[in-house]
């Protein structure tokens, strides 16, 4: 990755901190990579858009794994019964 790619991934993350992240879409990305680039055309040399719109993504993304349960009623005795509840 470039060092122009860092600052844009820099300046479109800070930008998109500001939005709900339910609306971060690649085309909203894009539209934020438009507006930095038109602060500083220069950055856009030897831009690889793609990347750039890609690292956005992965850094905006919830990853949410398989829910598990750790259970075990090995020499488990019930103290909560009906007469305790009461």
């Amino acid at each position: 990755m470039t060092n122009n790619e860092k600052i844009i991934i820099k300046f479109v993350q800070i930008l998109l901190d500001r939005e709900d992240s339910n609306d971060i879409s690649p085309n909203l990305i894009s539209q934020k990579i438009d507006l930095v680039l038109g602060m500083e055309p220069s950055w856009g040399e030897d831009l690889n858009r793609e990347e750039v719109i890609k690292e956005l993504i992965l850094r905006f993304s919830f990853w949410i794994g398989k829910d598990s349960t750790i259970k075990n009623d090995e020499g488990h005795k019930v103290w909560l019964n009906a007469e305790r509840k009461k």
